[in-house]
């Protein structure tokens, strides 16, 4: 999954044309890498559990069209979530922010492995 892609979720949860607001695609390449830092020990914890090689160090990414590493259980069952969290944030709605916060958090937390 793209970043791109993972931005076309999370808007989805924004009552409003991603148009509407191209303001917002300033910050996903950011926002996204914020949310690969903090999930970086649950996706090795996933990798771990499934018998695969661990990442050294947490993916970056530069554009809209670099391509997710992380397990889909993170990039989908997550990511969508935090990027809407952080949209809600840019539009002064703190009650959808806070909302779409704990459906992130939710989505890490389900996603974890413990070994």
């Amino acid at each position: 999954m793209t970043v791109n892609d993972v931005y076309k979720l999370g808007i989805s949860y924004i009552p409003e044309v991603p148009t509407d607001n191209p303001d917002l695609q300033n910050y996903i390449v950011g926002w996204v890498n914020t949310m690969l830092l903090e999930t970086f020990e649950v996706e090795n914890a996933i990798r771990e559990w499934a018998g695969e090689e661990l990442l050294p160090e947490p993916q970056k990414v530069k554009s809209m069209s670099d391509e997710i590493i992380y397990h889909d259980s993170l990039v989908t069952g997550a990511f969508p979530y935090g990027i809407a969290a952080n949209a809600f944030i840019d539009d002064d709605n703190d009650y959808r922010s806070n909302k779409f916060g704990q459906y992130y958090v939710r989505g890490v937390n389900a996603a974890n492995k413990y070994i």
